[in-house]
């Protein structure tokens, strides 16, 4: 199944957006952390598959189609899932190049229908903690869809169900398709069958001849004419 593109996703460059969420977990022997970072990333890739079953569009692939226009094809091709270990410490969150570390990629190399439209990344912390960058490609997902996404997920991650069902009847939003709208018979007023009167535009000599005057109103000291 292909789905249309809305004009403004046609006008935008093919790029990604990135989100990363940081969590810390308590303080465990390197056993334990070991185990739940399993834990972690088993949970999080299974519900990130459940998750594709209404959002399935995001598994997709873009193609170029006529006219140089965009198409979602939404082939289940998937999406990437990364799972790392960073053993530096990022220190205070200060701005720093490791920060790239922890953000997957896209590889704009590869031909368009191959580029995944998500990408995730989950990193482990030696201290314990996790991070878990998603970078969703702008021409079929804004702010807030992305938003909705990620807090899905989230409540499936956490074993409770799904809120909000996404929507994704595109046909109002389909190039050279608009909306019909209803029409109704339209029937002429006598007084409008006179031509309007056009101000500054006099037929008559004298008219055109005669002065134009501002009289100021002592009372409201606003212009009339």
């Amino acid at each position: 199944m292909r789905v249309s593109l809305s004009e403004w996703d046609q006008r935008g460059k093919v790029t990604h957006v990135p989100i990363i969420y940081f969590y810390r977990t308590p303080s465990q022997n390197s056993l334990t952390q070991h185990n739940n970072a399993i834990n972690i990333a088993s949970n999080s890739k299974d519900s990130l598959s459940r998750a594709l079953v209404p959002f399935y569009p995001l598994a997709g692939r873009l193609h170029w189609i006529n006219n140089g226009r965009l198409e979602l094809d939404c082939n289940a091709m998937g999406i990437q899932f990364i799972s790392s270990t960073l053993e530096d410490n990022l220190g205070d969150f200060s701005p720093s190049s490791e920060y790239n570390y922890l953000v997957p990629t896209a590889d704009y190399t590869l031909p368009i229908h191959d580029l995944p439209l998500v990408l995730v990344q989950l990193t482990r912390f030696k201290c314990g903690g996790v991070s878990i960058a998603i970078t969703f490609s702008h021409a079929v997902v804004d702010g807030p869809s992305a938003l909705h996404f990620m807090c899905e997920w989230a409540r499936l991650a956490s074993g409770e169900p799904m809120q909000t069902v996404p929507f994704h009847d595109r046909k109002v939003l389909r190039a050279r398709e608009p909306p019909s709208v209803p029409t109704t018979e339209c029937h002429a007023h006598t007084e409008f069958d006179e031509p309007p009167l056009l101000l500054g535009q006099i037929e008559s000599t004298e008219g055109r001849k005669k002065k134009t005057a501002m009289v100021i109103d002592p009372e409201t000291e606003q212009n009339t004419s």
